[in-house]
């Protein structure tokens, strides 16, 4: 000890990286100690305590060690996760220490109700153990799936030996963008419009013509057509998934355009850093001021299904995932949703401009402060109506979302000008609230008064938020779906078809299985199934009617006229692979027919003409009209049979091959049915009857033309089955004359639809199906996460959707055995074999219903399971391990490929019967469903609570050095008080430094500018010494050295006491060399040299 007259020598002492590392290696994110603390510095009431930090992040509190038992602990917080931190410097702390006086107070802010707590310790050495635990929570997020969103890395690119990047596709586009100064740009070849309605040339973007080139390093070049000279360039890599966007054909009126570009708001919401577009500087104006986004329009639609997937497979992806989990567990979200506005009414309010300027109103749906759909406009209307369906797919939680109601006044002078008149915002909260699966009616306020309201709107929204895992967990499903029998998989379907409330799930549940089995290629495979299934019904109910000696023709008159899983599948299907088909076959005559306006009224009810001479005129004009309108049309559809997609017609053929053969007596009348009610009620007659629907036209249809596609239409379904207008419609009995004349078109024209004979017309209309589409150069791991080609089918969503439905019918079915096996005074009733597939089952399906009884033995939970692990791999021991432990001794034959413990598919054993095999098949596809419906529930739990380290995290020094990475810090003068704050996001650009530049700045450097440098010195003490033989000693935490967080073992060489080997040469060096490789792959030879030249080195020093 030193005397009183003379003061112990002091050194500073800094918190380095090297320490903060060993930290966390020895003590995890755990601290145990005495502290003071409190809830209020003004109070100046602090409490010495045992404070404990747990595992889970809870901050308790004791009287002392001696009592910290479970029942004695006092929480004083929670849960620490994403806590704020504060440091202060203490000018009255008691706490006294000979070794260190560690003079700070931290500040803990949490989320929480109790969320402020001031901590004060003794030692320097437990304040740095401290701030390296509280560091620590302050990195993991706290509870809600949606706080567990990251970010993946840009891709980079490896170059070849050649060194230049691939061109993998080339289009020819019109560009919506910044215009570029010194570039003659040439114009763009469409006729569409601004985005945003107001065409303004000084904004520095507008429409252009270019070549665009994605190059296998994900950079997207756009070229002049002319010489091939660069534009300007996009990065993608650098770009989100959600910055790529199909938009909507209501935006431009054109479905084949794409958004590129940055989402600043969106950005935002995950702290990311902004795009820039590249070699763009010589534009009009500073290209800081231009928005960094593009639209691209392709010349067709499959030209964008290519390059969307193709910029998919660069961007960065938005996934949900917990710190430290395998890959594997990693989510993303579907959070679909469809928004209906039907109407709206603002007569409280004057429309009106002083000018009486001719406007319009619409709705704009906007997200991130882009518009994204835009109902049609209704001119000088308070009273719109709309009724308009916008669908919406994101990958994130919504935010800044709004329905905007605006007008917009277009003056004889062509100018324009855009009025926001209110706007409603839609949150998450609102998309997934049942309450507004129905139509409701929601207050607009006034734009600038909220408390005034101007008028109302209506809107229904309904909403599927799903959680999807990678698609190598579902590769075993895929497999058993591609070798299952269809006919089986249709009978999960048709058992719980009734209980499907409306149209709507029974549409849903159609588009899951057809999406399946079209990405599987299996999709016609499927529709005959369907079919075999309808007719097999309607054979069984005709065979009853026969028995009984009834009159059976109304059962095939009103074929497919019903809803059912094979209609509501044909629809989607016939339209899907039709559209385009539709579109220039029938648009164009469409368009004539509503901009004509010219009617085609038969009904002289209808016709307010008093005059009957004038009126008899009027429908002999009407007769002639309406006679010409459905002869173009039907004339149309004859001549391009041929170009009719072949998928249609290979349904259309089966299904005529299948009616024929449990259909005797009237064949033909039969087969026109059918015929009519797939391919002209429920493909043709809806495209013509609502052309809107389809996007044929903007605007919402008016009385006269609705009544005239409705008259063309019930025309050409009397056409389809040959059926004559009769008294119930007397006024239509006219175009009976037009049936006959066309009588043996529509036998030929069916005959050619079902390939009963050849059909030799040209094909006229150019379709894309008859264009080659690239092959796209990705590796298939990042296409089997991407929407498939054709059509854009997310696979994984559906397989997904797919697990949802076969659990829930597995319930409904298990309820219904619970039922028949109830027990009554006779006893147990015996179970019917052909109840079906299964009631055999032996799943558990692990159902949060507590009052439902499972008929099989209760098995742990997934989450109970010690060999799952969300820091593993689990798509293969998951699967296996647990279907073994489900399994009971009836499930089906023992077979080795099922025990394997590989996800190959089942290779059964020859003496087994084939429907045995199927039955065991469809079991297996049962249990992999509920094994994969359990486990995406068990990673969203995980993923919904706060987050909390795995163990092999502490080990992971890269990531305790991330940190330093993540977690800003700045300076902050309150009153004579200096305070650090730690961020985990800096507060401006240029007052926060990353906490890795607060640590390697241990040692002051001569210059004063430096943040870390001041920093540094803020956060270090005088560590006074014992006695002055200790003056050489090596300090244990924290003395400073040349090799700053280079170092990395806690023991270093203090800057007065670096001895004879110097800091080059120090301890440390020694250890490294000493130390095994973790691999053991360095020989020893090499290991001996390495040894050989440092005591060589060392002698040398030595004897200088």
């Amino acid at each position: 000890m030193s005397s009183n007259n003379e003061p112990a020598p002091s050194r500073k002492s800094y918190f380095k990286l090297n320490e903060f590392l060993s930290n966390v290696k020895h003590y995890k994110n755990t601290f145990k100690g005495e502290i003071q603390w409190c809830n209020n510095l003004s109070l100046n009431d602090w409490k010495t305590h045992y404070l404990q930090i747990t595992n889970t992040g809870a901050l308790t509190h004791s009287i002392d060690e001696l009592t910290a038992d479970s029942t004695n602990i006092q929480p004083i917080i929670k849960h620490l996760q994403q806590c704020e931190i504060e440091i202060i410097r203490d000018t009255q702390s008691t706490f006294k220490d000979i070794n260190a006086n560690c003079n700070f107070i931290t500040q803990v802010n949490t989320l929480g109700k109790d969320n402020k707590v001031y901590l004060r310790v003794k030692s320097w050495n437990d304040f740095k153990k401290l701030l390296t635990c509280l560091i620590w929570w302050s990195s993991m997020k706290t509870n809600g799936i949606f706080n567990k969103f990251q970010v993946s890395p840009p891709r980079e690119f490896k170059k070849k030996k050649m060194g230049k990047p691939e061109s993998l596709l080339v289009y020819k586009l019109n560009v919506f963008g910044p215009i570029v100064k010194n570039i003659a740009l040439p114009p763009a070849t469409n006729t569409l419009g601004n985005h945003d309605l107001i065409n303004n040339d000084n904004n520095g973007v507008g429409w252009f013509s270019a070549m665009g080139v994605l190059k296998s390093d994900g950079t997207l070049d756009l070229l002049l057509q002319s010489d091939g000279s660069l534009i300007y360039s996009l990065n993608i890599n650098q770009l989100l998934k959600s910055e790529i966007r199909i938009l909507d054909s209501s935006v431009l009126q054109n479905e084949n355009c794409l958004f590129l570009g940055e989402l600043p708001l969106l950005r935002n919401q995950l702290d990311l850093e902004k795009f820039r577009i590249e070699n763009i500087s010589s534009s009009n104006n500073n290209s800081i001021d231009i928005p960094q986004e593009i639209i691209i329009e392709f010349p067709l639609r499959i030209d964008l299904e290519d390059c969307f997937v193709a910029l998919q497979s660069y961007a960065r992806s938005e996934y949900l995932s917990v710190i430290g989990s395998d890959k594997s567990n990693d989510m993303k979200i579907s959070n679909s949703f469809k928004i209906s506005i039907l109407e709206a009414n603002f007569q409280s309010i004057n429309l009106n401009d002083k000018n009486n300027t001719p406007w319009s109103i619409f709705t704009d749906i906007t997200a991130w402060g882009h518009t994204w759909a835009r109902t049609s406009m209704v001119p000088n209307s308070p009273n719109p109506f709309w009724r308009e369906e916008f669908k919406f797919n994101e990958l994130l939680r919504l935010t800044d979302s709004y329905l905007e109601i605006k007008q917009l006044f277009q003056d004889p002078n062509n100018k324009k000008r855009l009025r926001l008149i209110g706007k409603i915002k839609i949150t998450q909260e609102i998309i997934n609230d049942t309450k507004y699966n129905k139509e409701t009616r929601l207050p607009v306020m006034d734009i600038d008064n909220q408390n005034f309201q101007i008028g109302t709107i209506c809107i229904k929204i309904s909403s599927n938020l799903n959680f999807i895992l990678p698609s190598t967990n579902f590769i075993k499903l895929e497999k058993l779906l591609i070798n299952a029998n269809l006919s089986m998989v249709s009978n999960l379907i048709y058992k719980s078809s009734s209980s499907m409330e409306n149209d709507n799930k029974l549409t849903q549940t159609s588009i899951i299985f057809l999406d399946i089995f079209q990405s599987l290629s299996r999709i016609e495979e499927w529709l005959h199934v369907l079919i075999d299934k309808e007719l097999a019904k309607i054979d069984g109910t005709v065979s009853r009617i026969n028995q009984k000696n009834l009159d059976s023709r109304h059962i095939f008159n009103s074929l497919f006229r019903g809803n059912s899983i094979l209609t509501k599948s044909i629809e989607q299907y016939f339209f899907r692979v039709g559209s385009e088909y539709l579109n220039k076959a029938l648009s164009g005559i469409l368009k004539e027919i509503i901009e004509s306006n010219k009617s085609c009224e038969l009904d002289p009810t209808r016709i307010k003409e008093k005059d009957e001479a004038k009126k008899g005129k009027i429908i002999g004009d009407n007769y002639k009209r309406l006679y010409s309108w459905v002869t173009k049309i039907w004339k149309r559809l004859y001549v391009t049979s041929n170009d009719l997609p072949i998928e249609i017609r290979n349904v259309l053929k089966i299904f005529r091959q299948k009616l024929e053969i449990i259909c005797i007596d009237d064949t033909l009348q039969i087969i026109l049915n059918g015929i009519s009610g797939l391919l002209f009620l429920r493909f043709f007659c809806p495209v013509i009857l609502n052309p809107k629907l389809f996007k044929y036209v903007s605007q919402n249809l008016n009385e006269t033309s609705r009544r005239n596609l409705t008259l063309i239409s019930k025309v050409l379904l009397n056409l389809s089955t040959l059926t004559q207008f009769a008294n119930k419609e007397p006024w239509l009995m006219k175009m009976n004359n037009f049936i006959d004349k066309r009588h043996n078109e529509l036998l030929d024209y069916i005959d050619k639809m079902t390939q009963k004979k050849l059909d030799f017309n040209s094909k006229i209309l150019n379709l894309s199906s008859t264009i080659s589409r690239p092959k796209l150069a990705i590796d298939q791991v990042t296409l089997n996460d991407l929407p498939q080609i054709p059509y854009l089918i997310d696979k994984n969503l559906r397989e997904t959707e797919f697990v949802n439905l076969i659990v829930n019918f597995s319930q409904e079915n298990m309820i219904r055995m619970e039922k028949y096996n109830h027990t009554d005074s006779d006893g147990k009733r015996d179970l019917k074999e052909e109840e079906g597939l299964l009631n055999g089952s032996s799943i558990n399906l692990s159902m949060d219903k507590k009052d439902l009884d499972s008929p099989v033995e209760v098995k742990p939970e997934i989450g109970e399971l010690e060999f799952e692990k969300i820091t593993e791999n689990n798509t293969e021991v998951f699967g296996d391990d647990l279907m073994n432990l489900l399994k009971s001794d009836d499930v089906g034959p023992k077979n080795k490929g099922l025990d394997s413990g590989t996800n190959s598919s089942v290779i059964f054993n020859s003496i087994i019967p084939k429907t045995e095999e199927e039955n065991y098949m469809m079991k297996e596809l049962e249990q992999e469903s509920c094994l994969l419906y359990n486990r995406i529930d068990h990673v969203r739990k995980r993923l919904s609570d706060y987050e909390c380290a795995s163990s092999t995290l502490f080990e992971d020094k890269k990531y305790s050095i991330s940190l330093s990475h993540k977690i800003f810090y700045e300076e902050v003068k309150e009153g004579k008080k200096i305070v650090l704050k730690l961020l985990s996001k800096p507060a401006s650009e240029y007052s926060s430094a990353r906490l890795q530049k607060f640590f390697t700045k241990g040692v002051p450097s001569k210059s004063n500018n430096s943040i870390g440098d001041s920093h540094s010195r803020f956060l270090s003490i005088d560590v006074h010494d014992e006695s002055p033989k200790s003056k050489n000693r090596t300090s244990l935490h924290g003395a400073p050295s040349d090799n700053g967080a280079k170092d990395d073992h806690l023991i270093l060489p203090t800057s007065q006491g670096k001895g004879s080997l110097g800091n080059r040469f120090s301890p440390t060096k020694l250890s490294r060399i000493m130390r095994k490789p973790p691999n053991a792959d360095v020989p020893k030879e090499q290991s001996s040299r390495k040894l050989t030249r440092w005591f060589k080195k060392k002698k040398e020093t030595e004897g200088t």
